[in-house]
């Protein structure tokens, strides 16, 4: 649980939630569900937010005064649907400093309302989670999201659902016990739904983007013993006139 909880917590809200793949929706099983959003809120209400010239910050700021606006808009909108506010997230002035601040919010999202917010980005550090009574409920909910670019799951490695997750969660990367954020670029991601334009990102990306160019050195320092046969190498060039073999007779 607390690996959770921290990998969720860094995926959401480090960046102040700006990041293309970072977590904006969370699926809890109904057995953990109390547990794992209080312990959420809690770890949330602690991290820093100021400057990132400040090496104690956590979160810095929204892009723009724009965006911070979008991001509190949204936070009411949720709210407004009749949805849990467990976080309410807050424009701040950190340590008296202007910016475009804002604290992270975290809600208790109803999926069988009208509006369950599963279809769209939410704008900065916000965390919807998803209560579900069992594994059926959350592959169902899972897959009638838009946006798929990047799913984690937190589970033992020996835990028979795993192998079910991986065929059945359809996402352009799963990772397993760690945050959306820490995809590796040697390995391509392909979004799923609305969160790709049909190129995969990673390494994959720049050979789509590039035209690959052969760099060959050698180092090694001449040695006559492997010149190609027939060359007749010999002794100095100057010694032996154009087209005339040299005379390779020992004395």
């Amino acid at each position: 649980l607390d690996l959770a909880v921290y990998e969720v917590l860094v995926g959401a809200f480090i960046s102040a939630g700006q990041r293309h793949n970072a977590t904006a929706r969370v699926i809890v099983p109904d057995s953990l569900y109390d547990r794992f959003t209080r312990e959420l809120v809690a770890r949330a209400r602690r991290v820093s937010v100021g400057a990132g010239t400040d090496a104690t910050t956590f979160m810095g700021p929204v892009i723009s005064e724009n965006f911070r606006t979008r991001h509190r808009r949204y936070c009411r909108a949720v709210a407004g649907k009749g949805h849990t506010v467990l976080l309410e997230g807050m424009n701040v002035e950190p340590g008296g400093k202007r910016g475009n601040y804002v604290t992270p919010a975290i809600f208790g999202i109803d999926a069988t309302t009208d509006a369950p917010f599963l279809n769209d980005e939410p704008p900065g550090p916000v965390v919807l989670c998803y209560r579900v009574r069992d594994l059926d409920a959350a592959i169902a909910l899972h897959e009638a999201a838009r946006f798929r670019s990047v799913t984690s799951v937190f589970a033992a490695k020996d835990d028979p659902a795993l192998a079910r997750l991986v065929i059945e969660l359809h996402t352009g990367a799963l990772h397993l016990n760690r945050s959306t954020i820490s995809t590796s670029l040697r390995l391509p991601t392909l979004g799923l739904g609305r969160a790709s334009n049909g190129v995969p990102a990673g390494i994959d990306l720049l050979r789509v983007l590039t035209a690959s160019r052969a760099l060959l050195a050698d180092n090694r320092p001449f040695d006559p013993r492997r010149l190609v046969p027939g060359v007749n190498w010999g002794g100095p060039a100057e010694d032996t006139a154009p087209g005339e073999a040299p005379d390779l007779s020992a004395e």
